[in-house]
């Protein structure tokens, strides 16, 4: 919670943000969050460094150039700057923490008492595991000699605990369903998010035609575009292309479950899953590892090896059978909900961040 009494803290968070016309996903979500949460205090003081860029449908070379253009300008930022800061969170992906991660801490070590990396997404521990070794002992030797760092699961903070002061901090979202549905069904199940073969569209198609009284809407980014006449023909099947924010709550609220059979090992912990559970959505996901730890099987919604299709009709069909226990299923994807948060998530961080201050 807010202690009144804390003195005026300088913070600076670098990380990308959302840009008026550009899309944007869940890691750009997540940092606006952060933003949000530390601007609503009064005793802190806040410093952004945006480090987003506009390359979507842009060449590589473009893309590398735009890179080194944007990163640079960072670098002379920091280089050139005479603040000081209490705190400073780096928002980063994975991929970057090898060359930007690694030199934005030997920029910013000195110029903070607390330095603290946040890693986007759940890949972390794909990546570092098929770096080489000369990659992992960098990374060893800079961004998690940090005085925290953050991760998106509990198994990554644990896993990763060895190599220096690990901290789970998972994604958050904030939206609330457009009305009480806690006692409705639709007969609809959604999916949202990329239209590719990772994210097991396939299996998503071949469970329509097992629970054909059910309805299925699709949003997102055709990422492969064979999805797109593979839909048409199934009748109960109807892709509705891409979606705004704004609109998510409402979508959501109109439906039975969320459904994400992703086959990505590295998947982490979906916003699309929080903010189904925020709207009194229960969810059918894959048996991945982060998605096992976010969803309560039976509580929130519903785990499964997505090969047995047979068995996700027969418990879809047995809940809309079973309406007391499809709605204890609504009631706890809405508690599991309120746990992700922003304020709920960043009060655990909060509190983290005074107990390394008070060892200063």
């Amino acid at each position: 919670m807010k202690n009144q009494n804390r003195n005026k803290r300088k913070i600076l968070l670098i990380g990308p943000r959302i840009k008026d016309g550009e899309p944007f996903g869940g890691t750009k979500v997540s940092f606006e969050n952060q933003i949000k949460y530390f601007s609503s205090y009064k005793e802190y003081k806040v410093d952004i460094l945006d480090i987003s860029r506009s390359i979507e449908n842009k060449s590589l070379p473009y893309k590398i150039y735009l890179n080194i253009v944007k990163f640079g300008g960072i670098i002379s930022k920091i280089i050139f700057s005479q603040k000081k800061y209490d705190v400073t969170i780096i928002n980063i992906s994975a991929t970057a923490a090898l060359n930007a991660g690694s030199i934005l801490y030997i920029l910013l070590r000195n110029k903070s008492k607390i330095l603290i990396y946040r890693y986007f997404g759940g890949d972390f521990d794909y990546i570092y595991q098929n770096l080489n070794p000369i990659s992992k002992f960098v990374i060893r030797l800079t961004t998690f000699k940090s005085n925290l760092v953050l991760l998106q699961t509990k198994k990554l903070a644990n896993k990763y605990i060895h190599l220096g002061e690990t901290f789970w901090y998972p994604t958050t979202r904030d939206i609330y369903p457009i009305e009480d549905n806690k006692k409705k069904t639709h007969s609809k199940i959604i999916y949202v998010g990329h239209i590719n073969s990772d994210k097991g569209i396939d299996k998503l198609i071949e469970l329509a035609a097992f629970l054909p009284d059910f309805d299925f809407e699709i949003y997102g980014p055709l990422v492969e575009l064979k999805y797109e006449k593979l839909f048409k023909p199934i009748p109960n099947v109807s892709y509705l292309g891409m979606v705004e924010s704004s609109k998510i709550p409402c979508i959501l609220s109109s439906s039975d479950f969320l459904i994400l059979p992703s086959k990505r090992v590295a998947e982490g912990y979906p916003g699309v899953i929080i903010e189904a559970f925020q709207c009194n959505i229960p969810v059918i996901v894959s048996k991945l590892p982060s998605l096992i730890e976010l969803v309560d099987s039976g509580v929130d919604g519903l785990v499964y090896d997505m090969s047995d299709l047979s068995s996700i009709s027969n418990d879809v069909k047995y809940y809309m059978q079973n309406l007391e226990e499809y709605f204890k299923l609504k009631d706890g994807a809405s508690i599991k909900g309120n746990m992700f948060r922003t304020t709920e998530v960043n009060d655990r961080l909060i509190n983290q961040i005074d107990l390394l201050l008070q060892k200063l």
